[in-house]
């Protein structure tokens, strides 16, 4: 905040301004199709080693998945990313 406004920084201010013009969330487009599937298994409630080990990837790149999916969505955590999931279809409830 400055001098009682709030500003944005000109890249959360041009995704803003894309959605509110298109009125669409593409934010899963803009994950990869190895992200997607990182996401799923981690909305479902699997832990990053049983990920690794099924995607027969290393526990650290299924990290970096995850922070790579978390920059990108700007999400501060795991439970964003869940509600994330749950919101665009990835999982649903049972």
């Amino acid at each position: 905040m400055h001098a009682g406004r709030r500003y944005l920084s000109a890249a959360l201010n041009e995704s803003l301004l894309d959605h509110m013009i298109d009125g669409s969330d593409d934010s899963l487009s803009s994950l990869s199709a190895r992200e997607r599937q990182v996401l799923k298994l981690l909305a479902e409630g699997q832990s990053v080693v049983r990920i690794a080990a099924k995607l027969s990837i290393s526990r650290k790149t299924v990290e970096t998945y995850r922070e790579r999916m978390m920059e990108k969505l700007h999400l501060a955590d795991v439970p964003a990313l869940v509600k994330f999931a749950l919101k665009q279809g990835v999982i649903a409830l049972e």
